[in-house]
C-alpha cells in the first residue's frame, strides 16, 4: 500500500501532544495498574479491584479524571499500535509491504499481518483520516468492492423464505424491512440508530446468536434482546425450520 508519509507524521505528531497534555494531569503513573487503582480507591473513594476498561468506564461519568484516563489510553494504543513503526515500515518506493497468509484464519479468510494492513480504525474522525493516508500513486485510484448482503442472500436461498426472497427481488433496503418487522414502525420511519441494531440482530441471527450475546453486543436488557431474536423468527419462520443458520457459516467459510 502506498502511503502519504507526511500526513501520518502529521497525525501522529497530533498524537503525540494530546498525550503529553494528558499525562501532565494526573497525580499517579496512568500506565501503572497500582498506581491508578491507589488513586481510585483512596481519593476517589471508589473500592475498585480492577483497573480494565469496564470498571472505569463504570465510573468515567462521575469522574473526569476517569474520563480523561480512558481518552490517554486510547491515544496509547494508537501510538503503540501503529505511530512511527510504521513510518518505519515504508519501503524507498513509499510503500508498506504486508504478508499475507491464505491459511491463517480459521474462517478462511485472507489475513494480514506485519503489519495488519486488515486492522485499520473505520469510526470516527481518527479514523477516517488515518484511512485518508492510504492513497493510490500517480494517477490510479484506490477500487473498493463487496459483495453486497452475501450471508443474507444465501441465507434466502437456502431458507426459500418468500418474505426474504421478495425483499431481495425488489431490492428493498433488508436492514430497514427487518427493523421495520421487529419494531412494528413503518419502514419509512426507520432512524438509522434503529436499523443499525436490525443489521446486528440481521447477521448475529445467522450465526445463531443467543440473547446473551446479542445484548452484550447491542448492550441492551437481555429479555429485549431475547424479543428481538423471537420477532426475527416470527418474521422468518424457515430460518428454524429447515435450520439454515450452520449452513449459512459453513458456505460463506
Amino acid at each position: 500500500m502506498f502511503i502519504d508519509k507526511d500526513k501520518w507524521i502529521e497525525i501522529f505528531e497530533e498524537n503525540g501532544k494530546k498525550l503529553e497534555e494528558l499525562v501532565g494531569t494526573f497525580p499517579f503513573n496512568p500506565n501503572a495498574p497500582a498506581q491508578v487503582k491507589e488513586y481510585c480507591n483512596n481519593t476517589l473513594k471508589l473500592k475498585i479491584d480492577s483497573t480494565g476498561a469496564r470498571v472505569i468506564t463504570k465510573h468515567a461519568k462521575k469522574h473526569q479524571i476517569l474520563a480523561d484516563l480512558l481518552s490517554y489510553r486510547k491515544l496509547e494504543k494508537r501510538r503503540s499500535t501503529y505511530g512511527m513503526n510504521w513510518i518505519e515500515m515504508i519501503e524507498e518506493d513509499g510503500r508498506i509491504y504486508s504478508s499475507w497468509d491464505v491459511n491463517r484464519a480459521e474462517s478462511g479468510r485472507v489475513s494480514s499481518s506485519n503489519p495488519n494492513l486488515q486492522n485499520i480504525p473505520v469510526k470516527g474522525e481518527w479514523g477516517r483520516r488515518i484511512r485518508e493516508t492510504f492513497i493510490a500513486e500517480g494517477n490510479n485510484i484506490l477500487l473498493s468492492a463487496d459483495y453486497s448482503q452475501i450471508e443474507l442472500r444465501i441465507l434466502a436461498h437456502l431458507s426459500n423464505d418468500e418474505g426474504l426472497i421478495n425483499a431481495f427481488k425488489n431490492d428493498l433496503d433488508i436492514h430497514a424491512r427487518t427493523a421495520s418487522e421487529i419494531f412494528g414502525i413503518p419502514i419509512d420511519q426507520v432512524t438509522q440508530d434503529v436499523r443499525r441494531i436490525a443489521k446486528t440482530v440481521n447477521f448475529g441471527i445467522i450465526y445463531g446468536i443467543s440473547p446473551f450475546g446479542l445484548s452484550a453486543t447491542l448492550k441492551i436488557p437481555r429479555d429485549e434482546a431475547k424479543r428481538y431474536i423471537e420477532e426475527y423468527d416470527k418474521l422468518c419462520p424457515k430460518f428454524k425450520e429447515k435450520a439454515c443458520y450452520l449452513l449459512v457459516g459453513c458456505c460463506i467459510h
